[in-house]
């Protein structure tokens, strides 16, 4: 029993991670290449949005664009799971 249950989770695991990395593959080049620009421009039109910070003195600067970048593809990886997961519980209702 407890071989099968460590097996089962070496194998959950391995899809787990599989599908993590070819998501973060999609998205990643996909929010740098074309939303991550957008953004730059509407926030800040003269910088690039990885390189935005706000400067408090010559000492000190906050850095949010690479944050911003971040979060923006996990909202994106977020939506995706969550409409996913809602796609597939309607066809096994429907079913």
């Amino acid at each position: 029993m407890a071989k099968s249950f460590i097996q089962l989770l070496k194998q959950k695991i391995t899809v787990s991670v599989l599908i993590t990395v070819v998501v973060f593959n999609i998205f990643n080049p996909m929010t740098s290449d074309i939303f991550v620009p957008i953004i730059g421009y509407i926030i800040d039109p003269n910088a690039h949005l990885d390189d935005s910070k706000i400067t408090l003195n010559k000492n000190y600067e906050i850095k949010y664009g690479n944050f911003l970048k971040q979060f923006i593809i996990s909202i994106m990886v977020l939506g995706l799971i969550y409409y996913t997961n809602r796609f597939f519980s309607l066809v096994q209702y429907n079913n």
